[in-house]
């Protein structure tokens, strides 16, 4: 995403396994993860660990140590926390997510809609209680309201509102 690339990245994730035993890393039911600024810190960092996690006799010599970047799990600074780079894409389309929605009430606080929850693939029933897949069967709030009921709602609900006609 675009405002990835303005952030600040606090630290550069790297996937550590046996070479000596498996390939490529997707085989491992547990890759070891560290943190690292380059390929030769990382493979210090998981050297220890790795013999550990594969539950082997004996831990693999250095040389055999394979480590490759995964730049999804590196660390960034966001909005004073720090947070992968899955975790910042939720919390960007989630604010992407929460200002249309409130754009859309500001500029429509008296327009009946119906609230249609995306996760259950109903509508709002009135009085917030319950579901339908019925539209008929559905409240019918003004957009204020509907937003009043739902602004807790994360961006996993996929709250819309819809337009009464």
């Amino acid at each position: 995403m675009e405002n990835l690339k303005r952030l600040k990245r606090l630290k550069k994730a790297w996937i550590c396994w046996n070479g000596a035993n498996f390939s490529e890393p997707e085989y491992l039911a547990h890759p070891v993860v560290v943190f690292a600024e380059n390929a030769t810190l990382a493979k210090y960092a998981a050297w220890g660990d790795i013999g550990d996690v594969e539950e082997t006799d004996e831990p693999p010599s250095f040389v055999e140590v394979r480590v490759r970047r995964d730049k999804d799990a590196d660390i960034f600074q966001y909005k004073g926390r720090k947070e992968n780079r899955a975790t910042i894409e939720r919390f960007i389309e989630s604010d992407k997510w929460r200002k249309k929605m409130e754009d859309f009430v500001a500029a429509n606080l008296s327009r009946k809609v119906y609230i249609y929850s995306g996760e259950h693939g109903m509508y709002w029933r009135s009085g917030r209680s319950g579901y339908s897949v019925q539209r008929d069967e559905a409240g019918v709030y003004a957009a204020e309201d509907a937003w009043d009921a739902t602004s807790h709602c994360g961006l996993s609900k996929r709250i819309t509102f819809e337009d009464v006609k």
